[in-house]
C-alpha cells in the first residue's frame, strides 16, 4: 500500500483553486525544537492571514531564521465563527476552530500576560463567551510562524488505523464544493480511478479498507 505524499496530494488538490493573492496564510506552531511537536499538540496550532507586505516579509524571516529573526510572537484580533482555514494542524483530522484571526496587529518580542493565550485556551474562551469581543487583542506567546501555506491553504493527511487508512483533507472550499477519492497503481503512467465519492460540501474524511484495497497510490481531487 502506497500513498502520494501529503505535499503531492495537496498540490494536485490545489491546482484548480483560486484565492486572493493579496493575502497569504501562515501556520502558527511551535518552533522545531526538541519536544516542540508534542507540546504543540497540547496547545494547538492556528492559521493567520497577512496582507501587509512588511508583515509578510517578517513572517517569512521567522520561517527561515526562527527566534533569531526577532519579534516572533503574533498579536491578533479574532472573530467567533469559521472561515474554513483556521484549523488545528497538529491533529490528523484537521478540526476547525470556532474562531479565526481576522487581523494581525503586529509581531512582538513580548506578549502581556493579560492577553496571552493558546489556540486550545482561546477555543474554550470563545465558545464559553455569550458574545465574544472581536476588538479584543490576543497574543500567542508560545507560537510563531513555522510554515507558509499560500493564498489557498490545502492539507491532506493519512493515518493508518488498524486495517483502515483514514484520509482527511481540508481547504477553504471544503464547505462549498465536492471531492472524490481516487487511486492509481502507478505514478509513472497514472490511471486514476474513482474509488469513493463525490463527497458533498462539508465532508473531509474517508476510510479505506486495507483488506480490500489494491496496492497503489491515492489522491483527493475536486469533483467535476
Amino acid at each position: 500500500m502506497k500513498l502520494v505524499s501529503s505535499l503531492a496530494v495537496a498540490a494536485c488538490l490545489a491546482c484548480p483553486i483560486r484565492g486572493d493573492s493579496a493575502e497569504i496564510y501562515f501556520l502558527l506552531g511551535r518552533e522545531p525544537l526538541p519536544g516542540g511537536y508534542e507540546y504543540g499538540r497540547q496547545i494547538g496550532s492556528a492559521v493567520i492571514g497577512i496582507s501587509d507586505p512588511d508583515q509578510i516579509t517578517h513572517a517569512r524571516e521567522l520561517i527561515t531564521y526562527g527566534l533569531a529573526a526577532g519579534r516572533p510572537f503574533p498579536l491578533v484580533r479574532v472573530r467567533a465563527g469559521h472561515n474554513g482555514i483556521n484549523r488545528n494542524y497538529y491533529e490528523p483530522s484537521l478540526p476547525e476552530w470556532s474562531w479565526y484571526p481576522y487581523e494581525v496587529i503586529t509581531f512582538s518580542d513580548i506578549i502581556l500576560e493579560q492577553i496571552s493565550t493558546s489556540p486550545k485556551r482561546l477555543e474554550a474562551q470563545v465558545t464559553g463567551s455569550a458574545q465574544w469581543d472581536s476588538s479584543r487583542p490576543v497574543g500567542f506567546d508560545e507560537l510563531t510562524v513555522v510554515r507558509e501555506l499560500g493564498a489557498t491553504p490545502v492539507y491532506v493527511s493519512a493515518i493508518k488505523n488498524g486495517n483502515r487508512l483514514d484520509i482527511y483533507w481540508a481547504t477553504p472550499l471544503t464547505v462549498t464544493v465536492a471531492f472524490t477519492l481516487e487511486s492509481s497503481s502507478s505514478l509513472t503512467l497514472p490511471s486514476w480511478q474513482t474509488i469513493a465519492g463525490p463527497f458533498g460540501p462539508g465532508a473531509n474524511h474517508w476510510s479505506v479498507d486495507l483488506n480490500k484495497a489494491t496496492d497503489g497510490f491515492f489522491r483527493v481531487r475536486l469533483a467535476n
